[in-house]
């Protein structure tokens, strides 16, 4: 039996007892009755308004009325699909991110004989190399990975590389490697640091670089 059928049954049935108990005139008030009406709510949609289904029928196979209830359900369901999708995708495309990162690093090390890396801590840049820049006598003869970005020739062989307008002073840079602001992935050896004017920065021996081209593999 369809649910609605089944639900204007029992209405119509309450309806039926009532008249009997209360002994109302047929032709009285609720006992005129020809048909019955069902109306469903459920809590409102995004905007605070109410929403239900109501449905009208003299003999319980044929049904006339409205249901903006299911409509709004619907509706519910679709953008509930579609963040759990949104979501989905996000996380796969993290996952390929961290895949294609770790498969970048794996390989650079393997190339340049990397002994650490440097990377942003909880994604803030520049973070990372505050022990760096601080003391880099602790790192020396590491040979090091770190993101930086190419600023200007000092001389034939020597570049001031920048993280965040913190400058590093790089030895052993082919002169004509860079013509231009560039972010690179930078394999160095620590040396300890060197004067720029008044300023003792970290001091770094070229070893190899990867040019980001726009973003780096972090």
């Amino acid at each position: 039996m369809p649910l609605l059928t089944y639900l204007w049954k029992k209405a119509r049935a309450a309806c039926d007892d009532d008249i009997r108990q209360n002994r109302i005139p047929s032709n009285q008030g609720v006992g005129n009755i020809t048909s019955v009406e069902l109306s469903f709510s459920i809590p409102g949609d995004s905007y605070g308004y109410p929403r239900g289904a109501a449905y009208t029928s003299t003999d319980g196979v044929n049904f006339t009325g409205t249901n903006s209830a299911g409509a709004e359900m619907r509706n519910r369901q679709a953008l509930a699909m579609q963040a759990q999708q949104a979501a989905q995708q996000a996380q796969m495309l993290a996952k390929l991110t961290a895949d294609r990162t770790a498969s970048f690093r794996a390989k650079f090390t393997s190339d340049y004989g990397i002994q650490q890396w440097f990377v942003p801590i909880d994604g803030q840049p520049g973070t990372e190399l505050r022990p760096l820049i601080g003391n880099p006598y602790i790192f020396k003869d590491r040979i090091i990975a770190l993101y930086l970005g190419f600023d200007h020739v000092l001389s034939e062989n020597d570049a001031v590389f920048q993280n965040w307008h913190r400058p590093f002073v790089v030895s052993g840079v082919p002169s004509t490697m860079f013509q231009g602001p560039t972010d690179v992935v930078l394999a160095a050896k620590v040396l300890g640091v060197k004067q720029i004017g008044a300023e003792a920065v970290p001091h770094l021996q070229f070893i190899g670089a990867f040019s980001c081209g726009g973003s780096c593999p972090h």
